[in-house]
């Protein structure tokens, strides 16, 4: 039988085994306007449309399981399928969106930002760990190539003509990444000097710009995305 001091300490223990493990994925929309959040991981496919000012609890994935949360404008309805930006029918980037990426593993979540695809959003990223670093993406001007409603087309796009949809990444054939879905586009340099914690080109990460896309948080895994956030990109030298 438990003493009350076991009881006691059991209890303890379940508190912090608990707050250990907690996982949630959250969007909040912090701009003027409804957004479309698209979570998309193996075979699960859900949009989300948030008002301005709201906020959503957004599916949790399963540990090892690549989630992606696609951002669209200007959706004439919550299907998304016709969009100003974006739009479940425009995932390769032929409309330019902005894209948070996460892998929960266990007590861990791997996180980054991808604007891969374009730009039409600002977007940050934080965890319930005020120890573990905020990553945010803000372009405030000087898109090389401008999309509708402000957005950017992505960093390999030479023209909007020329961002086509394929595979993992935007692919654009003049001149295209140097090698498919690899190495730097003909505007990375913008994307990276704008936002430098988040994707510049598919292979970008520490042996290049010097700066890591990818972040990691221990222990509390409760992330959030949140759309026009204050403040201006972030800059965290993650390559230590």
């Amino acid at each position: 039988m438990f003493s009350l001091v076991s009881l006691v300490s059991f209890a303890l223990a379940l508190s912090r085994l608990s707050a250990v493990e907690a996982k949630s994925l959250t969007v909040v929309n912090s701009c003027s306007d409804r957004v479309w959040f698209h979570e998309v991981y193996g075979s699960f496919s859900q949009v989300y449309g948030v008002n301005a000012g709201a906020s959503a609890t957004l599916n949790q994935p399963p540990d090892n399981q690549g989630v992606a949360v696609n951002v669209y404008t200007g959706c004439s309805d919550d299907s998304a399928t016709s969009c100003t930006t974006g739009g479940v029918t425009n995932n390769g980037g032929a409309s330019p969106f902005i894209r948070a990426e996460a892998t929960f593993v266990g007590n861990l979540v791997n996180y980054d930002i991808s604007p891969l695809y374009g730009y039409n959003r600002a977007m940050k990223m934080t965890t319930g760990d005020g120890n573990c670093p905020a990553i945010q993406c803000t372009i405030s001007s000087g898109c090389p190539v401008p999309g509708p409603d402000g957005s950017c087309y992505g960093p390999c796009c030479a023209s909007a003509d020329g961002c086509l949809g394929t595979n993992n990444c935007p692919f654009d054939s003049t001149p295209a990444y140097n090698h498919a879905y690899g190495a730097p586009g003909v505007n990375s340099d913008f994307y990276h000097n704008a936002c430098p914690n988040a994707y510049a080109f598919p292979d970008d990460d520490c042996a290049n710009y010097g700066h890591s896309p990818d972040l990691a948080c221990n222990d509390n895994t409760d992330l959030t995305i949140t759309l026009c956030p204050a403040g201006g990109s972030s800059n965290i030298n993650a390559c230590t």
